[in-house]
């Protein structure tokens, strides 16, 4: 379970935190890209965004837009993160074929461990 753990972890953190298009680690708007990413990149970043808005260049309005752009951005880079984060451990046991599958490999191992084997639906034997 701990090593299932591990690798839902390595692979939550590829698809959150990916690459940026320039090829740098963390996609615009996760927690990495925030972390490194300077204050002048993310301001020229979002300034892109609120402009396509309609924002004019050097208004109260466009740096009120880059804000609150930045402050969301943050906001739902950790949410998106604690979301994943929250669901590692949980046993997966609905319909989803992944999710059945890697419930009955754990289930498995379990038996194993004991000496016995497992039966999909039936438990050790």
């Amino acid at each position: 379970m701990k090593n299932v753990n591990i690798m839902y972890t390595v692979i939550i953190s590829f698809l959150l935190l990916g690459c940026d298009s320039a090829g740098n680690f963390g996609v615009e708007g996760s927690p990495a890209w925030h972390n490194r990413t300077s204050s002048e990149d993310k301001a020229a970043y979002f300034g892109k965004i609120c402009k396509s808005y309609g924002f004019k260049a050097g208004t109260d309005s466009l740096y009120n837009c880059i804000a609150e752009e930045t402050r969301q951005s943050v906001k739902s880079g950790r949410a998106a993160m604690a979301a994943a984060l929250q669901d590692l451990g949980t046993p997966k046991t609905d319909n989803n074929s992944f999710d059945r599958n890697d419930y009955n490999r754990e289930r498995s191992w379990e038996c194993i461990n004991k000496g016995k084997v497992y039966i999909s639906g039936l438990g050790c034997s």
